[in-house]
């Protein structure tokens, strides 16, 4: 048990803390809700299940600047994802969390 407390005591300096969760402001939750609205009404038109094109985390990813989503390559990009590029551009808004 000692070695084990010992082995925990060695590697608790290396533990970093994860970073506080901030609320997203009133402009990214707007930004957040176009971006997702407009999404929608492409995907109705086509009738394709907005599911199948991006989850809503996707959206969120793609206002905090991240580039690594499915919404981004593919079918997808050239579906909706360029498009919702362009305006989360437009909008200027990112989450910092």
């Amino acid at each position: 048990i000692l070695a084990g407390v010992k082995a925990g005591a060695k590697q608790a300096a290396e533990y970093q803390p994860l970073a506080a969760f901030a609320r997203p402001s009133i402009e990214q939750k707007r930004a957040e809700r176009l971006l997702w609205e407009r999404l929608k009404v492409v995907c109705e038109r086509a009738d394709i299940p907005t599911a199948a094109v991006a989850p809503r985390e996707d959206i969120r990813k793609l206002l905090r600047g991240e580039q690594d989503l499915r919404l981004l390559n593919g079918w997808r990009r050239q579906f909706a994802g360029r498009d919702l590029q362009k305006l989360a551009a437009e909008e200027g808004i990112e989450f910092t969390c």
